[in-house]
C-alpha cells in the first residue's frame, strides 16, 4: 500500500497518517521511530539540524539492535 501525503493537511495530520501506515507495516519499528521523533525534529534551530539527525540515528540504531530477529519475534 502506497503512502501519499496530502498537501492540504497539516504536518500533524500527515504525521498521524504516516504513523498509521508504519504501524501497519511494522509496529515495533514504528514505535522506535515515533519514540525518537522529537530528537529528529529538534527545536527548529537549523544550526543543530545535523546534530539532531545524528542523535536520532544513533538512538534508533541502539533500539533496533536490541530487537530480536523477526524469526524469533512472535
Amino acid at each position: 500500500m502506497a503512502l501519499e501525503f496530502d498537501l492540504d493537511k497539516t504536518f500533524g495530520e500527515n504525521i498521524a497518517v504516516f504513523r498509521g501506515h508504519l504501524e501497519g507495516l511494522d509496529p515495533e519499528c514504528a514505535k522506535i521511530f515515533f519514540d525518537n521523533q522529537a530528537t529528529l525534529l529538534g527545536d527548529g534551530n537549523s544550526a543543530r539540524a545535523r546534530a539532531n539527525r545524528t542523535a536520532f540515528n544513533e538512538a534508533v540504531l541502539a533500539q533496533l539492535k536490541v530487537l530480536p530477529p523477526k524469526s524469533e519475534a512472535s
